[in-house]
C-alpha cells in the first residue's frame, strides 16, 4: 500500500468530508477523537500488517508519520 492510498483510508475515517493529506495534523482538527484514533490503529494493523504502540501512535501527527512508523524495517 502506498502513502497515498494509506492516507484515503484515513481520510474515510473522518465524516463531513474532511480532507486529510499526508502532511495535515489530523490531532488539530475538531472531528479528531479517541474513537477515530482507534480506527486509525485498527485501519494500520488491517491494512499495513503493523500493531502500533499506543505511544507510537502518541508521536504521530500526520498520516506520512503514521505510514513511515508502520512501514520501517522491522
Amino acid at each position: 500500500m502506498t502513502l497515498e492510498e494509506f492516507n484515503e483510508k484515513i481520510e474515510e475515517l473522518f465524516l463531513n468530508g474532511t480532507k486529510i493529506t499526508p502532511t495535515t495534523d489530523f490531532r488539530d482538527n475538531d472531528e479528531f477523537d479517541s474513537l477515530i484514533g482507534y480506527a486509525m490503529l485498527v485501519t494500520i494493523q488491517e491494512n499495513l500488517n503493523y500493531s502500533m504502540s499506543v505511544p507510537d501512535f502518541l508521536n504521530c501527527h500526520t498520516t506520512t508519520d503514521l505510514y513511515n512508523a508502520a512501514t520501517k524495517e522491522r
